[in-house]
């Protein structure tokens, strides 16, 4: 294909099929539709007026997808990729070269089927529809598209269903604001709605200030995400193979915005108020976004019935610096704040929603459930939740001490050429200047009697304030709230830790010990007697992952568990997540992840976001029950706060008809021999007292909080 021809394709495609398409279906579809329902003719006349008007101003919505993806299949051309994936005779609706070589036939019975000129008639098979599926979001992903019915461009870049160009607009007591329709879902999303004020110039490491500003009377647009906090490796040419970064790269330090994901019923004024599921993304307080991909909550709001709640908070040094003395100084733990100060904007604003703020579970996974866990050992934000959920929380990985921290600041200030603690300096410096600083900072550790530091660099700082103290003592003592909670791992989680911290093999027996001896110390006998080698292997890694999988995740939850029952909290739940992928190429950018249940292998079936046409992931059918039944139980727990139990309506709680019946999953206790639900496929299913001996191991040991 010539680049004239490709750009005229692109003309067509982008500026005039929409339309041209809606012209020469209108009336069909429109009278088809009224014949099928009315027998009065002035009726059918009134409803084919008034069918009219509604094709005109919801036409995205209205026209079915089958209808548009056939169209669709009619005008595109072939690219080089059709010519190397199909060189036998082509499919249907295609034009090569300067004759068009298929013509759809019309006649009845024959409506998918094309006639290719001089050859028989040919179907198209399911290869060819991916293909072509693929090739359209492709060209619609970052491109405007426009039309005579539509006010102003909308970017559609990887939106998996239409949307409503007139969207929902929500009072607020901040003024207006408009969202958007994702209408096969009957759902609305509003994006961006700033909970803070910029923690920018002076503002720069210090608490976060309530957002108080008035935009009236103008209405603001919820239809585009504010920008991610400052981070790096998530610029427009940076690849982003996992969707973590925020959804239009764009990066800045205010960044104080949340999302909100809903159900349409709650535009209904007479609607009962839904429950909240308030998500704190991962990526080691480094990296990651609340309008990630990734952390699409549309699917996850219909599914359960809920709202989703996504946000961002200040990442890295911009979250967690340490340094400098006296009024002026980076006390850190600022990350934190500011999930804090978004949950109380949820509590004052997401009535006007048709949230119900006495009924806000949060819920993260890695970094983000390891700051649930620290929310939840404070009674400072005893108000702000009612209950939790914890993925894949890293509690053996050590909440610095102040020193500690200091120590990473005064690193950071050597690298931005500022003496330390120097307040003035380090807030002169620029973000990128600033991002550059942290880039260059590699691996240091500041405390090398605590390595696993490497993992998790930048964190909340146990100041006895904001963070009272390490979580699994906390525990241990009884210093947490009372609340209910579900609490869970992937079974390999270490994997892509181990594989990235020793990206070649481990091949002697001396090394591995070494290895034991720099983590866990005057243990490291106990530890390698525990796991025992294997006699012939060129490769120790796949040990050191089964060992740091329960010494830094499955034990430490087991602990923690286990402590809040002893204490009195009843209404717990224990699971774990072992299921493989069925789409590798998600782990591109770690080989070693691939047949294994790495560390966030559940999250895109927590959120079903793999039905985003940008991920380019498709669940097998028994993925997409299990991904269902996690909805079932998190949507349950959400409204009712026990994970087996519906509301009232049970169609109302789940958003969803299923056709089996779900595994009652008990509470955490040892009436219960410890049940734990084991999330996989083909089914989900109990076991009890997981990994009881390793954990009674690690246990002794008391090495959780080295």
């Amino acid at each position: 294909m010539t680049e004239e021809r490709k750009n005229l394709l692109n003309e067509i495609f982008l500026k005039e099929f929409l339309w041209a398409l809606f012209k020469r279906m209108l009336n069909e579809k429109v009278d088809e539709m009224v014949m099928s329902t009315d027998e009065d003719d002035s009726m059918a006349e009134e409803n084919r007026i008034r069918l009219k008007e509604i094709f005109l101003k919801e036409f995205l919505m209205a026209l079915s997808k089958e209808r548009f993806n056939e169209a669709v299949e009619k005008i595109l051309m072939p690219t080089d990729e059709d010519k190397e994936h199909n060189s036998e005779t082509p499919s249907r609706g295609e034009a090569i070269g300067e004759e068009t070589a298929y013509v759809y036939d019309p006649r009845p019975g024959r409506r998918n089927n094309y006639k290719y000129r001089g050859h028989e008639k040919h179907s198209m098979t399911p290869q060819r529809v991916k293909r072509l599926g693929r090739r359209l979001f492709r060209k619609l992903k970052e491109r405007w598209v426009t039309s005579p019915w539509i006010d102003h461009p909308r970017k559609v870049g990887g939106l998996a269903f239409p949307i409503e160009e007139d969207g929902p607009t929500v009072h607020t007591q901040y003024g207006d604001v408009r969202g958007m329709y994702v209408e096969d879902l009957e759902g609305v999303i509003f994006f961006g709605l700033p909970f803070g004020e910029p923690p920018v110039g002076e503002f720069r490491w210090k608490p976060p200030r309530q957002y108080s500003r008035s935009w009236a009377p103008k209405v603001r647009d919820g239809t585009v995400p504010g920008p991610g906090c400052y981070q790096s490796r998530c610029g427009p040419n940076d690849d982003d193979s996992t969707f973590e970064c925020p959804r239009d790269r764009k990066v800045s330090e205010d960044c104080l915005y949340l999302n909100i994901f809903a159900p349409r019923t709650i535009l209904n004024s007479t609607a009962a108020k839904l429950p909240i599921l308030f998500w704190i993304h991962g990526g080691e307080n480094e990296q990651g976004s609340g309008s990630a991909y990734l952390y699409d909550g549309r699917f996850l709001a219909n599914k359960t019935n809920t709202i989703v709640v996504t946000t961002n908070y200040r990442l890295a040094a911009f979250g967690y610096l340490v340094a400098g003395q006296g009024e002026d100084a980076a006390t850190g733990n600022y990350g934190l704040l500011d999930q804090a100060a978004a949950l109380r904007w949820v509590k004052e604003n997401i009535g006007s929603f048709g949230g119900d703020k006495n009924r806000v579970t949060v819920f993260g996974q890695s970094t983000g459930s390891d700051a649930t866990s620290t929310l939840l050992i404070n009674p400072k934000f005893a108000d702000l939740f009612q209950q939790a959920i914890m993925l894949s929380v890293p509690l053996t990985i050590p909440h610095k001490s102040r020193w500690e921290a200091l120590r990473l600041g005064d690193h950071l200030a050597d690298e931005l050429g500022c003496p330390n603690g120097d307040m003035k300096c380090l807030r002169s410096k620029n973000s990128s200047a600033l991002q550059a600083g942290l880039d260059s900072m590699g691996t240091f550790f500041s405390n090398p009697y605590r390595p696993l530091e490497v993992s998790v660099k930048w964190g909340p700082i146990v100041d006895g304030d904001i963070v009272p103290g390490p979580t699994v003592d906390s525990f241990a003592k009884g210093h947490f709230q009372s609340k209910p909670f579900i609490i869970g791992t992937t079974t390999e989680e270490a994997v892509l830790y181990i594989y990235s911290l020793y990206n070649k093999p481990v091949a002697s027996k001396v090394t591995l010990y070494a290895i034991y001896a720099a983590f866990v110390h005057l243990k490291a006998a106990e530890v390698a007697k525990e796991y025992p080698t294997e006699t012939n292997t060129s490769d120790y890694r796949p040990l050191l992952s089964k060992g740091v999988t329960d010494w830094v995740f499955t034990c430490p939850t087991r602990n923690v568990i286990r402590s809040a029952v002893r204490k009195g909290n009843t209404n717990v739940w224990l699971y774990v997540f072992d299921h493989v992928w069925s789409f590798p190429h998600l782990w591109d950018y770690q080989k070693n992840c691939n047949g294994h249940v790495c560390h966030a292998e559940d999250l895109p079936f927590v959120f079903q976001t793999t039905r985003l046409p940008v991920t380019n992931m498709t669940m097998t059918a028994e993925e997409q029950k299990m991904a269902d039944a996690i909805a079932y139980y998190y949507g349950n727990f959400a409204h009712t706060g026990d994970p087996n139990q519906p509301s009232r309506d049970a169609a109302e709680t789940t958003g969803m008809t299923m056709s089996w019946t779900a595994t009652t999953w008990p509470r955490y206790n040892q009436e219960g021999n410890f049940a734990c639900l084991n999330i996989s496929t083909p089914h989900t299913s109990l076991i009890h007292d997981y990994q009881k001996d390793k954990c009674d191991f690690w246990d002794r040991m008391d090495v959780y909080n080295l």
